[in-house]
């Protein structure tokens, strides 16, 4: 039954809504059905609870709802709408049911939680009267609170931060999940999760659960599993390579050495099983399991990923290249030079490969295939990222994949993180604020409360790996990032676009950093920055590095003449 504008004018909202303060109790009379909408005011994960006494037989449901669908399950429409937008609507998902006895005061707590922003409370008695004492969710979720705070002058930065703490925290749980549906974690979102974690908060213990339980469902052939804990062996071939940067990045952010040591075997076992497909010009040509790249609209009809059938895809493999780079980076950290010149000579051979079969120098652009069948920002942003763009035409090739009309687009919820670490690696980082528009569309536009999965219409409305941009405030615009293993020191290379303030600050294994920037519109930047004891830094500014000590120092950069 859909909500209707009638609905909203009925007089016993007000004693409902007095029960859910605590005010009051209601009585709902023998034989009659009765459906309440609440409204929780924000996304939450929590277990139904009731208190109700007397109504022997009677029922009690909750039906957990992330929104309401424009239509009924039997249309099977996914489209919500605008979230904050009830009439018409249809409400469906998880239901909790309470059977009271007749007895008074009886507490129910339901078995597991359930997430959304709405709930459907449906009371439906036999032949008493039940009185409902109070309805309410006992909330859930690990306790990931925010140590971090990014301020600058442009004011819609605070809610986009708010926004995607909210989606960050919802789906922290024993493992980053999305909350409503899958509720179990997949290694490419946790990668990006991972790391906006670790710009928000110095607990390290959620990160390190979710890189070892990937470790241990690694299967006999070596690649870990896509999601786990997952009763299916599900297999999308792209993750093992994001489980190794996951590993990389946890042995550069944080500090525990023995467990990326522990890893290493994980790792190399992942990057192995990849040699066994790779043809005899190093490539992977046909792809097992699930090739899954973005959540691209153009490509749904092959699950979201180039057509392996197509030919070899230049994404794939750079990715692969990009894994194989961070595997020598942590291999040189554990003082095995040997195995890292191994993983290089792979990786530089992957590159040469696919730069001689996709790379189109008339267009500056890397093709998604050799015959130049299709083309897509991703095989351009791997292209940068791996070094398969030559020096003197990268800053070509980002213009290019960013104005050449029909380009498949990196979506904004997953593959948007790796654009704006490409405009990272070039120095372009103050792009990274004209992409946060899309962010607040997702507020007011949508009426969604935490970044949803994909483009709609969407299924979840909790993913958080559209969470990233709490990543790249601090370490793309801020420009605060781990300068050598183990955080052992900082580089920071702020980028503020069109700023002319910006203060960030982040935890650190030690301590915090806390850097506080003011730039003018002739190039000066002026910086106060304060690092923990024992941790050395360098800023970099417009081609010049100053050294920065341990503590609190003052600087004030020039343009170059």
């Amino acid at each position: 039954t859909p909500v209707l504008e009638e609905h909203l004018r009925r007089q016993e909202i007000a004693a409902w809504q007095a029960m859910l303060r605590g005010e009051q109790t209601v009585s709902v009379p023998p034989h009659t059905t009765v459906s309440v909408l609440w409204d929780l005011g924000d996304y939450y994960c929590g277990l139904s609870q009731a208190v109700l006494s007397g109504g022997a037989g009677s029922d009690l449901s909750f039906v957990w709802a992330e929104a309401l669908f424009e239509r009924p399950l039997s249309r099977a429409s996914k489209h919500k709408g605008h979230r904050r937008q009830f009439i018409g609507k249809y409400c469906r998902g998880p239901r909790d049911s309470f059977r009271n006895d007749g007895g008074q005061g009886r507490a129910y707590t339901a078995c597991w939680w359930r997430s959304g922003c709405l709930v459907l409370v449906t009371v439906r008695t036999a032949d008493e009267p039940l009185v409902v004492n109070a309805l309410s969710f006992r909330e859930t979720r690990y306790p990931l609170e925010p140590q971090a705070s990014f301020a600058c002058d442009r004011p819609e930065v605070e809610r986009i931060v708010r926004f995607c703490v909210r989606g960050l925290q919802m789906s922290a749980h024993e493992a980053f999940v999305d909350p409503h549906y899958e509720q179990t974690m997949y290694v490419g979102d946790t990668r990006l999760q991972d790391l906006a974690s670790y710009v928000l908060s110095a607990d390290r213990r959620l990160a390190e659960r979710c890189i070892e339980l990937f470790d241990w469902s690694r299967r006999w052939f070596g690649f870990t599993n896509s999601a786990y804990p997952y009763e299916n062996a599900q297999l999308i071939s792209t993750f093992p390579l994001y489980w190794v940067l996951m590993l990389r990045d946890h042995a550069w952010w944080r500090d525990d050495g023995d467990f990326v040591r522990q890893r290493l075997s994980g790792m190399r076992a992942n990057l192995d099983a990849f040699a066994t497909l790779c043809s005899q010009d190093g490539l992977v040509h046909s792809a097992p399991g699930w090739a899954f790249i973005d959540t691209v609209p153009e490509w749904i009809g092959t699950l979201y990923s180039p057509d392996s059938a197509r030919g070899l895809s230049s994404t794939f493999n750079l990715l692969h290249a990009l894994a194989l780079q961070a595997a020598a980076e942590m291999e040189d950290w554990a003082q095995e030079p040997e195995l890292a010149a191994r993983w290089r000579r792979r990786a530089d051979a992957i590159v040469r490969a696919v730069t001689a079969a996709c790379w189109d120098e008339g267009r500056t652009l890397m093709a998604d295939y050799p015959d130049r069948s299709a083309w897509s920002q991703h095989a351009q942003i791997m292209a940068l990222l791996t070094g398969a763009v030559p020096e003197d035409a990268k800053a070509t090739c980002l213009d290019a994949m960013l104005r050449t009309p029909g380009l498949a687009a990196a979506q904004p919820m997953f593959w948007m993180f790796y654009l704006f670490e490409a405009f990272h690696a070039l120095g372009q980082g103050g792009r990274v604020l004209e992409y946060l528009p899309h962010w607040t569309d997702l507020m007011d536009k949508t009426g969604l409360r935490t970044p949803y999965e994909m483009c709609e219409p969407a299924r979840s409305d909790c993913h958080a790996w559209g969470s990233h941009p709490l990543f790249h405030l601090h370490a793309t615009v801020a420009g605060i990032r781990p300068g050598s293993p183990l955080f052992a020191s900082v580089d920071i290379a702020p980028d503020p676009g069109g700023l002319t303030r910006l203060h960030s600050r982040i935890p650190h294994p030690r301590g915090f950093i806390d850097a506080d920037f003011t730039f003018t519109p002739q190039g000066v930047c002026r910086a106060r920055i304060d690092l923990p004891p024992g941790i050395p830094g360098r800023l970099r500014w417009r081609g010049e590095a100053h050294e920065l000590h341990p503590g609190v120092q003052e600087i004030v950069c020039q343009p170059r003449e």
